[in-house]
């Protein structure tokens, strides 16, 4: 995967993150794990790809990839309010019921292309949800953007 070369979480123009630091802490995530029960230690467990759970720099390596597009995205779509954790990202509008559909349409269609474009990864259709305060809003959203709705 992308994320497991410093220079893949290096991009161009993305300098406020030391390289030695993001190679130092990549090279102690690529290392071999072992799995241990009762005095018996398995063969090693070498990570292939992507962010593995649990990994502590999970959080660092991910921010790192990210930053570029979504600092591009927040300043692209003022309206709406961006709050991602690791692959979890959240947007929240508030206006009128038309506007607010239309506003979430846009910056989610700016964030689709990202993530299957640019970050080479898919939506989780099965995990997405779509939440308001009326009902009615929700229909729209969902009939406007189809299954990534939830």
């Amino acid at each position: 995967s992308a994320l497991c070369t410093a220079n893949s979480l290096m991009r161009p123009g993305n300098t406020n993150f030391p390289k030695a630091f993001c190679e130092f802490s990549l090279n102690l995530y690529t290392a071999p794990r072992f799995l241990s029960l009762t005095k018996q230690v398995a063969l090693p467990l070498w990570p292939t790809r992507g962010i593995v759970a649990g990994c502590s720099s999970a959080p660092t390596f991910v921010k790192v990839y990210m930053i570029e597009e979504m600092d591009r995205l927040v300043a692209s779509h003022p309206r709406v309010m961006w709050d991602a954790y690791l692959d979890d990202i959240q947007l929240t509008s508030i206006a009128n019921t038309a506007v607010v559909v239309e506003i979430l349409l846009r910056a989610l269609a700016d964030l689709r292309h990202v993530i299957e474009n640019q970050w080479s990864c898919s939506v989780a259709v099965a995990k997405s949800t779509t939440v308001a305060t009326k009902q009615e809003l929700v229909a729209k959203v969902v009939r406007a953007i189809g299954p990534i709705a939830g």
